[in-house]
């Protein structure tokens, strides 16, 4: 199957529409919508076959050397098959391009995005005790993670 990543420029309704089904805790449909500004850059995966978006990544760029991956999901049933990969990775050769770091948050309990994470050069830099919700009413820390242009996948 052939993929292709664009950066999309409107809002999309269907970004809100794969949040709502991969994601427990989903952000607003407000907060994903906001995304379309100045500061942030959102990048859509599509089949090659059909042009159905498949899974995205959020991306904020307050400064032009340092940029933080706010939110990458992937359609249910398109997971487990390389499609975060491929978008993270996208974004790292961007960087690489421009001589950036990415830092990022993952859930501690995400171990398949930490080691995702992990493949493509992040490296641990901390944690932040009780920052994430939970279904449960709980908090769970999150994993701080950094990728460095000499450190990176590229």
């Amino acid at each position: 199957m052939q993929f292709n990543i664009h950066e999309l420029h409107e809002w999309d309704e269907t970004i809100a529409e794969i949040e709502t089904a991969a994601v427990e805790l989903p952000w607003s449909q407000a907060n994903l919508a906001s995304c379309f500004s100045p500061s942030y850059r959102v990048f859509g995966l599509y089949r090659e076959s059909q042009p159905q978006l498949i899974g995205y990544l959020i991306l904020h760029q307050p400064l032009a050397d340092e940029w933080t991956i706010m939110n990458i999901v992937v359609a249910p049933e398109f997971q487990r098959q390389g499609i975060g990969t491929r978008l993270v990775d996208y974004v790292c050769q961007l960087a690489q391009q421009q001589g950036a770091c990415i830092w990022l948050e993952v859930r501690e309990s995400n171990q398949v995005a930490i080691r995702l994470y992990q493949r493509l050069g992040f490296m641990y830099r901390g944690s932040r005790n009780d920052y994430y919700p939970t279904a449960t009413g709980q908090r769970e820390a999150a994993v701080l993670m950094c990728w460095e242009p000499t450190h990176g996948s590229r």
